[in-house]
Parts: structure tokens; C-alpha cells; sequence
């Protein structure tokens, strides 16, 4: 009975331990497709470099609050293929785990579209909302620089 209990456990402690044995020692390069919420987590904070005045309109004053942004479904030639993907990011390199059990890599986004929660208020157009839709042109290529990433295991 003692040998069988023993064995059970080291079945059991074996399947456990199993996925932690399987993991991959690389996360290979590729794209990841992002949802963003509406939830006040991501926004655009202009405390910094402030959006002047007149940008929202002739008599509008600078702004330099914050806008909190939802995602947008990306604009798609076949409607509804990505679903309710606003970001694309791609990955691009293959990372490989070290020793700490971090791995590096370099990212790039390749679009996102948001638009903002709620209306930003001006003087002469109190309740406009603020946008970052492509335009009827279609997406414009800009050179990004890919941007380094540490992802932990």
C-alpha cells in the first residue's frame, strides 16, 4: 500500500512538473495582435509637451491634461478579420532565455488606432472627441524605431 501511495505521488508530482520541463527555452519572432480597453489605463499625457493653443480650434487654449484612449478595431480589407484587434506589434527577433531567465528582443509597432473615452472639451467646441483613425488615403508608411524589450520568464 505504501509503495503504491508513493508512486501516485510521484506520478502525480511528475505531471505537475511536466509543463514547467516543456517550456520553450525561445519565444521566436512573429506578430502579436493587442485589444486595448477602455478602462482609463492607456492614455496620452500632454503635461509635457502640451498640444498648442488653436489646435482644436481658432480660439481653443493649450492643453496639457490627459486623454484616456480605447482601442478601435483596425480597418481591414476584409471587415471584421482581426476582430477587435487595435495594436499589431511584431517581434523582431528570435528571443532566447539566459541563465536569469530573461529573454531580449526588439519590438515595432506596426499599427494601432485609438480614439479617446470621452469628448475633449474647448471653448468652441465643447464635446469633440479625439481620434487616430487612417484616413481615406490609407495607411502611410513611418519609420519607427524598433524598441528594445526584456520579457521574463
Amino acid at each position: 500500500m505504501r509503495k503504491l501511495r508513493f508512486a501516485v505521488w510521484l506520478f502525480a508530482f511528475a505531471l505537475a512538473a511536466a509543463p514547467a520541463l516543456a517550456l520553450d527555452s525561445t519565444i521566436y519572432n512573429g506578430i502579436d495582435l493587442w485589444t486595448t480597453r477602455g478602462d482609463g489605463a492607456t492614455f496620452a499625457d500632454f503635461a509635457t509637451n502640451p498640444i498648442p493653443a488653436g489646435f482644436f480650434c481658432a480660439k481653443s487654449a493649450a492643453f496639457s491634461g490627459r486623454i484616456p484612449m480605447q482601442g478601435v478595431p483596425l480597418a481591414t480589407g476584409v471587415p471584421g478579420v482581426l476582430g477587435k484587434t487595435d495594436t499589431i506589434v511584431q517581434r523582431l527577433d528570435d528571443a532566447v532565455f539566459n541563465k536569469k531567465g530573461v529573454a531580449f528582443t526588439r519590438l515595432q509597432v506596426r499599427a494601432m488606432t485609438f480614439m479617446s473615452i470621452a469628448p475633449v472639451k474647448t471653448e468652441t467646441r465643447p464635446e469633440r472627441p479625439i481620434r487616430t483613425m487612417p484616413d481615406s488615403n490609407g495607411p502611410r508608411p513611418v519609420p519607427l524605431t524598433p524598441l528594445p524589450m526584456p520579457i521574463p520568464r
